[in-house]
C-alpha cells in the first residue's frame, strides 16, 4: 500500500529525519509543533513532560488517537481519544482507532485527525526489527492504511481530504533513540490527495518536523508559534 501512496502522490526519496532523541513522545510532538524538543520540552518518554509551546490541535479542531502516551504529551485541552491495551490487546488496539476515527470522521467536524498505529512498535521492540513478528506487523499496518485509505475514498466521502503517511522514528534491532543507526533515524513521509503531484519524488534533507507544516499548509492554517520547519 506505502508504494502504492507513494505512485498517487509525493513522497520523499530518502525519508525524513526524525529528532534526538529518536522516541515517540518527543518525536511526535515534534511532528504537532514543528519544533525540535528543545523548544516543545518533551525530551523523553518520562511523564510528567508535557508540550510547552503551540501545536497544530491548538489552531485547528484536531483528534489525537492512540494508546496511552498520546495523552502524556498532549494538552489537557487537546482532544485525545485513548486506546487501552489491557482492554484491546496490542494485537487489536489498531482495529478499534480506526473504528473510533471512522466514526468521528463521519459525524464530527474536526478539520486534523492524526492516528497512531501501535502494533508494529510494540512488537519490534518485543521480537526485534529482523524478526518475523515485526515484518508481519508492519504489513498489517500497511493493509490497515490502505483499507483505510480506501474507505475514506469510498462516494467522494474524503474528496477534499489530504492523507499524509509517516512515523515517529525507526527501530533497530529492538531500540530507537540516540540515532546511530539509519533505520531508526529515517522516516517515511507521503503526502496524497487533490491537488498534491503523483509519483512525485522530492530529494534533499527532510525533517519530521517539515510533515507539521506541511499539514499546516494544505489546512490553510498559520504555522505553529515558534515552528522550525518547512
Amino acid at each position: 500500500v506505502a508504494r502504492r501512496l507513494e505512485a498517487e502522490g509525493t513522497s520523499v526519496k530518502n525519508g525524513a529525519t526524525t529528532v534526538y532523541r529518536a522516541l515517540t513522545n518527543p518525536a511526535f510532538a515534534s511532528i504537532l509543533t514543528a519544533t525540535p524538543p528543545t523548544i516543545h520540552g518533551v525530551k523523553n518518554n518520562n511523564f510528567g513532560q508535557y508540550i510547552q509551546t503551540q501545536g497544530i490541535p491548538d489552531i485547528v479542531s484536531s483528534i489525537l488517537y492512540g494508546s496511552m502516551h498520546v495523552k502524556h504529551f498532549s494538552k489537557d485541552e487537546w482532544n485525545t481519544r485513548i486506546i487501552s491495551l489491557p482492554t484491546t490487546s496490542i494485537y487489536g488496539c489498531d482495529e478499534v482507532m480506526v473504528d473510533m476515527f471512522k466514526d468521528d470522521f463521519e459525524n464530527k467536524d474536526e478539520r486534523f485527525f492524526c492516528l497512531d498505529f501501535s502494533e508494529a512498535d510494540f512488537l519490534g521492540h518485543a521480537y526485534g526489527s529482523d524478526s518475523k513478528n515485526y515484518k508481519e506487523a508492519i504489513q498489517r499496518v500497511d493493509k490497515k492504511i490502505g483499507d483505510l485509505v480506501d474507505w475514506i475514498r469510498q462516494d467522494g466521502r474524503g474528496e477534499d481530504t489530504g492523507i499524509i503517511v509517516c512515523s515517529d522514528h525507526g527501530m533497530y534491532n529492538i531500540d530507537h533513540s540516540y540515532l546511530l543507526f539509519d533505520a531508526e533515524k529515517y522516516v517515511p513521509f507521503i503526502v496524497v490527495g487533490d491537488g498534491i503531484a503523483k509519483g512525485k519524488e522530492v530529494e534533499g534533507d527532510f525533517s519530521i518536523m517539515d510533515i507539521g507544516l506541511t499539514v499546516c499548509y494544505m489546512l490553510g492554517i498559520p504555522y505553529p508559534k515558534k515552528s522550525k520547519g518547512r
